[in-house]
């Protein structure tokens, strides 16, 4: 996976860097933010980027309300089929950039235990929310099998038969999460 792109700013105009996302979810409460802060924070993780050139880790918090999943569920559903009883939760997308190749494998490294490390700690307090959004997440991450805590797979599978029997959208579409092949 090439993760090379060219950022068009005037503070870095025509210089290579890489960059990647990843993902995960807590429930929001008083504790997630302090959390979220303090596990960023952590020397152990950063100690493993230390001396990569142009390395820069951010985290951008989106809460997603439960009003928001009720209005869904009211318009008819979606796929991602989230309860609105579970109440509002935030997404933590953590976003890593470098600049040289040779350093992919370690900064997908540190960005792979900083969503361990959120996750087993979240699951410790009680406020991991199991969703991962798929337009945030990393290669590898699991995404479908969350949907409807697992109930939505199934059909999406089925309507991807009906209407694309071909798998034209599988097949030809380049990149992406694709739906994995129903089990038969």
């Amino acid at each position: 996976m090439s993760y090379k792109h060219y950022l068009t700013c005037p503070f870095t105009a025509n210089v290579p860097t890489s960059w990647a996302f990843h993902v995960t979810s807590l429930k929001a409460t008083e504790k997630t933010v302090p959390l979220l802060s303090s596990l960023l924070r952590n020397e152990s993780l950063y100690s493993s980027i230390a001396g990569i050139n142009g390395s820069v880790v951010n985290c951008a918090m989106q809460p997603i309300s439960k009003k928001w999943l009720e209005v869904a569920q009211q318009s008819g559903g979606d796929a991602i089929d989230l309860d609105p009883a579970d109440g509002t939760w935030i997404s933590a997308l953590i976003v890593t950039q470098w600049e040289n190749a040779e350093d992919d494998a370690r900064m997908t490294a540190y960005a792979q235990a900083q969503i361990k490390a959120i996750d087993d700690a979240a699951k410790a307090e009680g406020i991991h929310y199991p969703f991962t959004y798929l337009n945030d997440a990393h290669v590898g991450q699991e995404i479908f099998s969350k949907y409807g805590k697992g109930k939505s797979l199934k059909k999406m599978q089925q309507i991807a038969k009906k209407y694309d029997p071909q798998g034209v959208f599988q097949k030809l579409e380049t990149g992406g999460f694709k739906l994995p092949a129903a089990q038969k």
